[in-house]
């Protein structure tokens, strides 16, 4: 809430006063003393935040776990679209467990480390992907990222090509994802009877409800970054969960949600499992964390953990 506020009206403050510092001279001098304490507070407030961000971004790439294979492969997909995914194996067999892992936007599947390597370490295998438009080079998957109607059903090709490796035991698939993941498998992932468990992570239930729940600069944001923002009806039915999850399915859902989250409302959440209508035991709900669950990872991969376990 703080920063919903408190920045836009910074940056606003900061133009006001270069304005008023060419338009009254004889005041110019306090208009720029002003103006430059505010964009000091600017820059040192977004110096914190990009520290923070390279902080996330370097943390896991050191991780040291003996057993840990990768195994790269790449996957056209009957578009001729190509994505790029690896194979995770720790002390595992042919029999072991599957999870598939997908990432959210503008990410890919490196940030999705400190959710699957532990999953490794207890035994099951992980498949993770770039989605479309995703990823950095060698490893960037073909496509358009804007093209998230398609990345929503491009997971059941990926589920094609796990049906077809022997050493992957499809019969125990189970799938994780984050945000924009966590939409793909609440989509096509729904619709796909061979994952038999997903966890969603901080996905919504109406595309649309997001657009009215965005502070205007996240909008432009995404705007920006080539995310669907207006979708018409008939593209919103294909970008929201709420049009999938009313039709019957066997498969077993677990979501997670940040009350304080600012990208995707804990509404939607709560509408979610409700239209599910999950048991409390398959839900896990915090009051603070926001859209990257800070400070509470501990308890999402221990529950992650319980929940593959339990269902898988």
């Amino acid at each position: 809430m703080f920063a919903k506020y408190f920045i836009p009206i910074l940056i606003i403050t900061t133009i006001v006063f270069w304005i008023c510092a060419f338009l009254l001279p004889t005041q110019a001098t306090i208009f720029l003393l002003l103006r430059n304490i505010t964009f000091g507070i600017f820059i040192f407030y977004g110096g914190i935040l990009i520290g923070m961000l390279v902080m996330l971004l370097t943390e896991y790439k050191n991780i040291e776990y003996e057993h840990l294979r990768k195994e790269p492969f790449e996957l056209t997909l009957a578009d001729g679209i190509k994505l790029y995914g690896e194979i995770l194996t720790g002390k595992t067999t042919d029999s072991s467990p599957v999870v598939l892992a997908c990432h959210g936007w503008g990410s890919d599947m490196t940030q999705l480390y400190p959710m699957v390597y532990p999953l490794v370490v207890q035994g099951y295998k992980v498949v993770c992907y770039n989605h479309r438009g995703h990823g950095k080079k060698p490893y960037k998957s073909g496509g358009n990222k804007s093209d998230i109607d398609k990345t929503f059903m491009d997971v059941q090709q990926v589920v094609d090509f796990i049906e077809k490796r022997p050493d992957l035991n499809h019969e125990k698939l189970g799938a994780i994802g984050f945000s924009l993941g966590g939409y793909t498998l609440l989509t096509g992932g729904y619709l796909d009877p061979r994952i038999k468990l997903i966890i969603a992570f901080c996905a919504g239930h109406d595309w649309l409800e997001m657009n009215e729940f965005w502070a205007w600069y996240i909008r432009l944001f995404y705007r920006l970054d080539g995310l669907i923002v207006f979708p018409n009806e008939d593209l919103n039915r294909k970008l929201s969960p709420k049009y999938f999850l009313q039709k019957p399915s066997k498969k077993i859902i677990c979501l997670s949600h940040a009350k304080n989250d600012r990208i995707v409302p804990y509404d939607g959440f709560l509408k979610n499992k409700k239209l599910l209508t999950l048991p409390d035991e398959n839900t896990l709900s915090f009051k603070k964390g926001d859209h990257g669950f800070f400070g509470q990872w501990t308890i999402i991969v221990s529950q992650m953990i319980k929940w593959l376990n339990d269902y898988l």
